[in-house]
């Protein structure tokens, strides 16, 4: 798994520790295990292009799929498989940006693309 920011890392223990708190202890697991996840400096320069996200999306559905094929102990057709986790991957990015309320599909670590104009980003954290 890629790094999280140290921002992202820190709201997810406060999530995982209030989903506990009320009773959501399978919720407060997954969480906790994602705030384990290697961090970067919130604010520090990171590139991540597109291509590279949807590949962090679909990978783990292959593997989910690859589960069911073992549990199963079942072929799948790779190519059909493919196709249905584009499709798995882009619905659950829609759903994801409609739930936080993202209105453009540019990520913010994407790389500068030639005559774009660079513009410095500064980032004020108050505790």
């Amino acid at each position: 798994m890629r790094t999280i920011t140290e921002k992202l890392a820190a709201r997810l223990k406060v999530q995982a520790k209030e989903a506990d708190l009320v009773g959501l202890k399978k919720l407060g697991s997954h969480l906790n295990r994602l705030a384990e996840s290697k961090t970067r400096p919130t604010g520090d320069s990171y590139v991540y292009a597109e291509a590279d996200f949807k590949n962090d999306v679909e990978g783990p559905l292959w593997d989910a799929i690859i589960r069911i094929a073992d549990y199963y102990d079942c072929n799948v057709d790779p190519e059909l498989m493919q196709r249905s986790i584009e499709g798995l991957a882009q619905d659950l990015v829609k759903a994801v940006s409609k739930q936080a309320g993202i209105k453009h599909g540019v990520g913010v670590f994407e790389p500068v693309v030639p005559g774009e104009e660079v513009v410095e980003q500064v980032l004020i954290e108050v505790e």
